[in-house]
Parts: structure tokens; C-alpha cells; sequence
């Protein structure tokens, strides 16, 4: 009867000590994975700034690409040529990509005229 009362009353203790440990030793370790990735993302964000060229002009300010369209192009065609619509609006029978110097529309999901500023 003695034994099973300091079991009840020993093991808890023993229980709660090795969970705690192990919980330590599980917070170290996440805590060594964010600094690792931390550092990985510094890395990154430092290679890729080094890549990029702030000369460089956006597709849609050149007005070479604007005389390369035509009325029927799909979506995909403008996006190359035109780069990434600044805004993108949708009135349901047609959309409009909004770029720094002009805007495209697309009806049934082809280019139907475009304007340039």
C-alpha cells in the first residue's frame, strides 16, 4: 500500500520533469530551425537583389510592345508582352489590365482594343 501511495505521488512529479525536459529540448531545436531559416532567407533576399537592374523599365512602358498587339490575342499573349497588369478589373462581360501607360481590354477572353496614355 506504502509503494503504490509514493508511486501516485512520485511518478506525476518524474512525469511532469521529463515532460518539461523534453519540451526544452523540442523548443531549443525549433528555435535552431528559425534561426536557420532566417538566415537562408537572408541569403536569398541578398542574391536577389543583386540581380535586380532598377534601369530596368517594365515591359508595358515600352511603346514597341504596344504596336506588337493585335485584337484577338489571348490573355497569355499580352502577359508577354506587356509584362503583369498593374490592376486587374472585372465587370463580368469583359475585363480591363490596367498598366502605368495604358490599359487592355479582353471580351470572351480575347484582346479587344487597348489604349495608351
Amino acid at each position: 500500500m506504502v509503494i503504490l501511495i509514493l508511486a501516485l505521488i512520485v511518478v506525476p512529479g518524474w512525469t511532469q520533469e521529463s515532460e518539461i525536459s523534453r519540451l526544452r529540448a523540442r523548443l531549443s531545436d525549433l528555435e535552431n530551425r528559425v534561426q536557420q531559416l532566417e538566415l537562408l532567407i537572408k541569403r536569398d533576399e541578398s542574391a536577389n537583389s543583386s540581380l535586380v537592374n532598377e534601369n530596368v523599365s517594365p515591359p508595358s512602358t515600352n511603346r514597341a510592345n504596344w504596336r506588337r498587339l493585335k485584337v484577338g490575342m489571348t490573355e497569355d499573349e499580352v502577359r508577354r508582352i506587356l509584362g503583369e497588369p498593374v490592376r486587374v478589373s472585372n465587370y463580368g462581360f469583359k475585363f480591363e489590365w490596367y498598366y502605368p501607360n495604358g490599359w487592355v481590354i479582353f471580351r470572351k477572353d480575347r484582346l479587344e482594343e487597348w489604349y495608351e496614355l
